[in-house]
């Protein structure tokens, strides 16, 4: 059994793992685990999240407090302002998520620009910037990227494709605001400038750095 995990990972881990070395942590939530590994920096999973949990806590999601979340199922249709899901029940594609969902219920609608800071991520970890996805392109190999398509119109769209994973960075959508994200189509990754986010795409958290705020007193204690 996998006993470090995501939610316990430090800088000082991560600051020490080699460009391209990969690790397997477990999602304290629900005792999933997921392989990670350094890509141009920054920490990222390399697994697609499969966290279905309603109940999202700060001690070891990434929200700013406690709340309950009731998800639709994907398949049923789309929504701008409801959390709706598709668990495929496979460890390979994972879990789909609209980005109400996505986001922890923090962006909903269809003209929110704010850029989502919280989401279903553990804690320690978050959605990655539009930059941060546009910084990996050439590293598709250590991405590991998987063609899991996409959920609209209540159906599976696209596996023939490639895969897509949301980003936290708004962009415009024919006249909506929706998310950029990362694309593997035609075994190349790319950056789309926009998708609405009644659609349910996939999710690969990339790990937080180190503020002041998150400084510990074990940290402190150790300069």
């Amino acid at each position: 059994m996998v006993k470090d995990t995501m939610q316990d990972m430090s800088s000082t881990q991560a600051s020490s793992m080699t460009e391209g070395a990969y690790k397997t942590l477990r999602d304290a939530r629900d005792g999933k685990a997921y392989s990670v590994t350094k890509i141009n920096g920054d920490v990222w999973m390399t697994q697609n999240l499969r966290f279905t949990g309603t109940s999202l806590d700060p001690s070891t999601s990434n929200v700013a407090s406690a709340k309950t979340i009731t998800y639709g199922d994907l398949t049923s249709g789309d929504s701008y302002d409801e959390a709706r899901i598709h668990d495929s029940g496979n460890s390979t594609t994972g879990v789909w998520y609209n980005f109400a969902a996505a986001s922890a219920m923090t962006i909903t609608g269809s003209r929110n620009s704010d850029t989502a800071t919280e989401s279903v991520c553990p804690k320690g970890w978050r959605l990655p910037t539009k930059n941060e996805q546009a910084g990996i392109m050439r590293y598709s190999s250590s991405f590991n990227p998987v063609a899991s398509g996409y959920y609209g119109e209540g159906k599976l769209n696209g596996i023939d494709l490639g895969g897509y994973w949301w980003s936290s960075t708004a962009a415009t959508y024919s006249g909506f605001t929706g998310r950029s994200n990362l694309e593997f189509r035609y075994n190349l990754l790319t950056v789309d400038d926009g998708y609405p986010g009644i659609v349910g795409f996939s999710v690969r958290c990339v790990m937080v750095k180190d503020t002041m705020q998150d400084m510990s007193s074990t940290q402190a204690s150790s300069m």
